[in-house]
């Protein structure tokens, strides 16, 4: 499946830059899997689609379990993340793989949402779409369940 999301610009950075490969979330749709390709759309601009990467696992932890095994790969000082997570029995990190910026600006409406949030949205699988995702990407490797 493909999904869609909004990241903070400093957490874009980070991911592209290989210093984050986890992405915290309170939430993640039940049918989120390994192999599942998430599109990012940067926070603050304006449904701007930055970049994609791959769902390599989903990990369900208590927020201080969360924190102590994973803090390098969440990239958040622990006053945020505790600011983040406080309220919640459980949280979700999202590892990642095969991270690549597009090549080309490309917009929500691109692949079919009209904007962007911070939930997770489905994106339909049309040619449209897997198309952007085989030829706006830096690299010609395999993109994994698009096949």
């Amino acid at each position: 499946m493909v999904w869609m999301i909004t990241v903070h610009k400093g957490f874009v950075k980070s991911f592209l830059e290989g210093e984050k490969d986890i992405e915290l979330r309170t939430r993640v749709p039940k049918a989120l899997r390994p192999g599942d390709i998430i599109v990012v759309a940067q926070s603050g601009t304006h449904n701007k689609v930055v970049m994609r990467m791959s769902v390599m696992s989903v990990i369900k932890l208590g927020p201080g379990e969360m924190f102590r095994l994973y803090w390098k790969g969440i990239q958040l000082n622990y006053i945020a993340y505790n600011d983040y997570t406080r309220k919640h029995e459980w949280v979700y990190g999202i590892r990642t793989y095969n991270v690549v910026k597009f090549d080309e600006e490309l917009h929500t409406s691109d692949f079919g949402i009209e904007r962007a949030q911070q939930w997770f949205r489905q994106v339909k699988e049309t040619k449209k779409v897997l198309d952007y995702l085989r030829d706006k990407t830096r690299e010609s490797t395999s993109l994994g369940t698009l096949g």
